[in-house]
């Protein structure tokens, strides 16, 4: 059972900063971060170990198998192949940036999220003060830490 710790707050909080930092500082470490372009209209999802980076959401860009959620559309092969990078991943500290809403419907990071909480290593997991309590009560984690960004 992994040791989860959730790195929580608003949004524009400064969570995927934060899970830049935890990543940066732990050897080893590996995962997914969901960054944003400048005008923060389109998200990448962005291998830690890799580097590599891929268009994941986004309110201009049109993808060729999508769905709509608010304002954005995301990309079915964007988060297929994060969560075979994520399962297919050994590292024993790992960080998904950022869970919520999709996961709660059985979509998003929702395959690898539920492999990864099986095994026995630690998962950062960011995810919005107004969405812990549903991600938690979802995936039935019973014992976490919680970490507050305040802007």
């Amino acid at each position: 059972m992994a040791k989860v710790i959730f790195i929580t707050g608003p949004k524009d909080s400064g969570k995927t900063t934060r899970m830049k930092t935890v990543a940066s500082s732990i050897s080893g470490c590996d995962g997914i971060l969901t960054v944003k372009d400048k005008a923060q209209r389109n998200y990448y999802f962005q291998e830690i170990r890799t580097g590599h980076r891929y268009p994941a959401l986004s309110q201009d860009l049109r993808f060729s198998q999508q769905d709509a959620w608010g304002r954005f559309s995301y990309s079915h092969e964007a988060f297929n192949k994060a969560n075979d990078y994520l399962v297919a991943s050994d590292a024993s500290v790992m960080v998904l940036d950022e869970v919520g809403r999709l996961e709660n419907s059985g979509k998003g990071f929702y395959p690898a999220l539920g492999k990864l909480l099986a095994r026995d290593i630690t998962l950062y997991i960011s995810v919005r003060t107004d969405f812990l309590s549903s991600v938690v009560e979802h995936f039935a984690i019973s014992d976490y830490e919680v970490l507050e960004i305040c802007p």
